[in-house]
């Protein structure tokens, strides 16, 4: 676990494309294909094989027909740590390390999405992500 671990050095293209006025087809095609190439470059624990993170950005669907994917397990808030019963110190020095490392991977997975989420935003003009009155 280094702190230095940062989602840039994994991405082919370190900024997307800027749609300029209003998005059409090929714009959006273009953003989505350097988008999907990033998500694609992420290493990650969590399964999905050669394709990386692209979970992200792909249905169920869609990666349940990707050739030699393998299931993803999406880390989900291991809450505080908390303990069972009597158990060895040792015992407890594994269950918190083991907890310690669930936090992490939770925490990469929620600041990799929040990246990717701001990088398509940057793309395109922000009036497109305004709510509708």
């Amino acid at each position: 676990m280094s702190s230095s671990y940062k989602f840039d050095d994994f991405f082919s293209n370190k900024t997307l494309n800027k749609v300029h006025g209003l998005p059409d087809t090929q714009g959006l095609q273009k953003v989505s294909k350097k988008f999907k190439r990033n998500t694609r470059a992420v290493i990650t624990p969590l399964g999905g094989g050669q394709y990386g993170r692209l979970f992200l950005v792909l249905s169920d669907t869609e990666c349940n027909l990707l050739h030699g994917a393998v299931s993803v397990v999406v880390p989900m808030d291991p809450g505080p740590f908390t303990l069972a019963g009597r158990m060895s110190a040792a015992v407890i020095s594994m269950v918190e390390k083991a907890h310690v490392t669930n936090i992490v991977n939770y925490y990469k997975f929620q600041v990799l999405k929040c990246i990717l989420k701001n990088r398509l935003i940057e793309a395109f003009n922000p009036v497109y992500f305004n709510s509708i009155p």
